[in-house]
């Protein structure tokens, strides 16, 4: 590495989550333990190519979802990768990667992995993708300290050691939540400003807003002398919430419930689309804005001839990205690329989407039927649900002696009923990329060799409630609860105003 020189940094939003054929065999992790110690685990493989010729990386959540993905990939590129997370995978590892124990809420157990990375490499280490996040749904939004802890925290840790350790490159894996905050989007591109900071509904949005503010600040931060090395240095297996952007996450996750007689109506308007991605679809753009990070900036002639043609070749994307009538009032934004400096990626934030936008329930309604289960008739209004999940989060203080997750949150009502949907377009012009068409059967085939059909396992939920098969009837009365109590509230707080206005 070349002290003094800029690293580069680079931040893909992940806009909705991920969905892939092989769900189940990956572990979900998020963070680290803090101060865990423990050897570095590497798989065989075959006889490395000349230590001159082989690139490293780093992914932080890697033993997640995302990351075991990434890791494949990369070493299909003939990178090897060091893998942090706070427990090995239960499959193997990919070939050329590494597993390393530690949190990135610990500065000293991501600085060790820094070193471990960069031991035996002739060039140093290449690359860090941060991918690790905590509390993007469920039990996990409770826990105000630990998400800011690792999705700030961590963030901070990780830009501190590529400085300190000479890392020239970093893609940071965020979220639409950045810039989602309750309200519809319809093919808006990066350009967007972020919303005010009291705008964000919960902890997990604000701080991946923050931390994706610190990525991009950090561009160009000059390198410093790689130190000396220092001495090397949880969760358990699927208590994590994969990484990215949240939102990376298995479609057992989201499907979960429906074993458990839980899912018995849509809501929301059915026309309304939002976004949805593979995982290999992410997998390749990541690797693609690796790539922007050593590739020269798009030169452009800014004649007006020229930013007229740039203006027809942004429509046609746009044309490609949004669905029949949708996304009209939006005008294209030409960028001129020739203003910037250095890579063509460098300090630059890209959607990233399958391009194709869906209503939620019916991206999982072949599915569920796919799977033998009923696909309800019934649906609800959205202003129904969210105040439901107002009343479910309010309540939480109590509901969690008896289900151990939130059945609903505002977040994830609003995420599966609120039409947003992004232009992946500058990500097309400038990183090439091209997302894929995958077939849900795969996914259905997969989970059915998981035992997730009709008739067989039942999942997760009748797990964690309690071992009990919770029926709609259940969740309908602790539903009438919430609401007979919130009224006793409303009730109690009308009578003590009068009282004290008298």
């Amino acid at each position: 590495m070349d002290p003094g020189a800029p690293a580069r940094s680079v931040t893909p939003r992940s806009v909705g989550p991920t969905f892939s054929a092989s769900t189940s065999a990956a572990t979900a992790h998020s963070h680290g333990a803090s101060g865990a110690t423990g050897a570095a685990v590497t798989p065989p493989r075959p006889s490395p190519a000349p230590a001159a010729t082989i690139r490293r990386a780093l992914i932080t959540g890697g033993c997640g979802f995302l990351g075991l993905r990434l890791a494949a990939k990369l070493a299909a590129e003939g990178m090897e990768t060091v893998l942090l997370d706070l427990a090995p995978p239960k499959q193997p590892l990919p070939r050329g990667a590494t597993f390393f124990a530690g949190s990135v809420a610990d500065a000293a157990a991501v600085d060790a992995a820094f070193v471990h990375a960069s031991a035996g490499a002739a060039s140093g280490l290449d690359a860090v993708f941060h991918v690790a996040s905590y509390g993007m749904s469920g039990r996990e939004l409770r826990n105000r300290g630990l998400i800011w802890a690792v999705n700030v925290g961590g963030t901070r840790h990780v830009l501190d050691a590529c400085v300190r350790h000479g890392v020239p490159r970093l893609v940071y894996v965020s979220t639409v939540n950045t810039i989602w905050v309750g309200r519809p989007i319809l093919g808006d591109d990066e350009s967007a400003p972020y919303p005010p900071e009291t705008a964000y509904k919960d902890p997990y949005s604000a701080t991946k807003a923050a931390a994706e503010k610190m990525v991009i600040a950090a561009n160009g931060t000059p390198l410093q002398t790689p130190p000396l090395p220092l001495p090397s240095w949880a969760k358990d297996p699927g208590q994590g919430g994969a990484a990215a952007t949240a939102a990376a996450i298995s479609p057992t996750a989201g499907i979960g419930a429906i074993p458990a007689g839980l899912f018995v109506a849509t809501f929301g308007d059915p026309q309304g689309l939002v976004d949805w991605i593979h995982v290999e679809n992410l997998v390749q753009l990541l690797a693609l804005a690796e790539r922007g990070l050593r590739a020269p900036a798009i030169p452009r002639d800014e004649s007006p001839g020229d930013e007229q043609q740039q203006a027809a070749e942004h429509e046609d994307d746009e044309a490609n990205s949004r669905p029949q009538g949708a996304g009209a009032s939006n005008a294209a934004r030409v960028e001129v690329v020739a203003e910037r400096e250095g890579p063509v990626a460098a300090g630059q934030v890209y959607y990233a989407s399958d391009g194709s936008p869906i209503n939620n329930f019916d991206h999982f309604k072949p599915i569920i039927v796919g799977l033998g289960y009923r696909y309800p008739s019934l649906n609800m209004p959205y202003a129904v649900m969210y105040g439901i999940a107002a009343l479910i989060e309010y309540g939480w203080p109590l509901l969690r002696y008896i289900v151990n997750d939130p059945p609903l949150t505002r977040m994830e009502v609003g995420k599966c009923a609120v039409p947003h949907w992004f232009s992946i377009g500058k990500a097309r012009r400038e990183l090439g990329y091209a997302p894929a068409v995958y077939d849900r059967a795969e996914v259905v085939e997969h989970m059915r060799a998981e035992g997730w059909a009709a008739g067989g396992k039942a999942g997760p939920w009748e797990v964690r409630l309690l071992g009990m098969r919770l029926s709609s009837g259940v969740l309908l009365a602790l539903v009438v609860l919430l609401l007979a109590a919130a009224a006793a509230a409303v009730l109690h707080g009308t009578q003590g105003s009068a009282a004290h206005s008298g």
